[in-house]
């Protein structure tokens, strides 16, 4: 049973955007660029939904999921994505990671997909690649830049 009470809500503006660090350099660096290729641009740019995890209205994590295909053994099949997935550094173990795969899960098993899929980001300092095999996940190609492609099947 977990000490604090965490509540999942989609977010339809992106102002929690702006008080967020993660701990993480890299991806506060991605939060926060106002260009093309940040987080803000994305969220404006591309279908997809924003979530904001609070615990007692603290923003404590911050997710982005959309509709994508994905290629497993040469075959193409719809899948939720995890575009985004950052929780801050002093909340980290906690369960909140997990709670949001869950989420995401359900919310891909609701639209009939029969996958979960992300893009784990790692670099010297920082893997998510256990985190998310941890949850089932397994790698679907090599890395690409600061990430590894990843996927979980649903069944």
């Amino acid at each position: 049973m977990s000490e604090f009470e965490l509540t999942i809500e989609r977010a339809f503006d992106t102002e929690a955007l702006s008080f967020f660090n993660s701990g993480i350099r890299e991806i506060d660096l991605l939060i926060h660029k106002r260009s093309t290729g940040g987080l803000l641009s994305f969220i404006e740019e591309v279908p997809c939904e924003f979530y904001v995890a609070k615990i007692e209205e603290e923003p404590v994590a911050l997710f982005v999921l959309s509709d994508r295909m994905v290629t497993v053994e040469n075959e193409k099949y719809p899948s939720l994505e995890i575009d985004f997935i950052a929780v801050k550094q002093e909340w980290r173990n906690k369960g909140i990671g997990a709670r949001i795969l869950q989420l995401a899960e359900q919310n891909a098993k609701d639209a009939e997909f029969s996958f979960l899929t992300t893009a784990a980001f790692l670099n010297k300092r920082y893997s998510a690649i256990g985190f998310y095999e941890k949850c089932g996940f397994v790698k679907n190609g090599d890395r690409q830049g600061n990430t590894i492609p990843m996927y979980k099947y649903l069944g």
